[in-house]
């Protein structure tokens, strides 16, 4: 069985750099959804405490 990297290896220049440019699109992506829970968690906390009802 043939690892990730050598199926790419294997495709034309091309079509490396697209799988290069997706993947750090998906990188950037999960990176910001990542920032965006973590907002969303701080939000919370700074309701509950100015809040403590909620």
């Amino acid at each position: 069985m043939r690892t990730l990297d050598e199926v790419i290896a294997a495709r034309s220049p091309e079509s490396q750099e697209r799988i290069k440019q997706l993947a750090d699109e998906m990188i950037l992506e999960t990176g910001l959804q990542m920032m965006r829970e973590e907002l969303q968690l701080s939000y919370r906390s700074y309701g509950r405490q100015a809040n403590p009802r909620c």
